[in-house]
């Protein structure tokens, strides 16, 4: 496993993130990771809005995020490999 600044990628970790942003907005916490998950479908359903939440987040647990690496993520799964690349 990759290690990020803060140490090796935790799924656990990333999804909180996520968790974060979704508590945010009012909707439910995800309870079961899909690389496949497309982050704008539901149940996620980020808007912009969400995608900027969850950039800061990212930057802040993580040290980095793929939005200001240039890299868009459209699925969970993209999210995952790029901390496991440390990109």
């Amino acid at each position: 496993m990759t290690r990020s600044p803060n140490g090796p990628l935790d799924l656990q970790k990333l999804t909180e993130v996520i968790n974060e942003v979704l508590e945010f907005k009012g909707s439910p916490a995800l309870t079961a990771w899909s690389d496949a998950q497309v982050l704008i479908d539901a149940p996620l359903a980020f808007d912009s809005n969400d995608m900027a939440q969850l950039s800061t987040a990212l930057e802040e647990r993580f040290g980095r995020d793929p939005f200001t690496a240039g890299i868009l993520p459209r699925t969970l799964g993209d999210l995952r490999q790029f901390f496991e690349k440390g990109a």
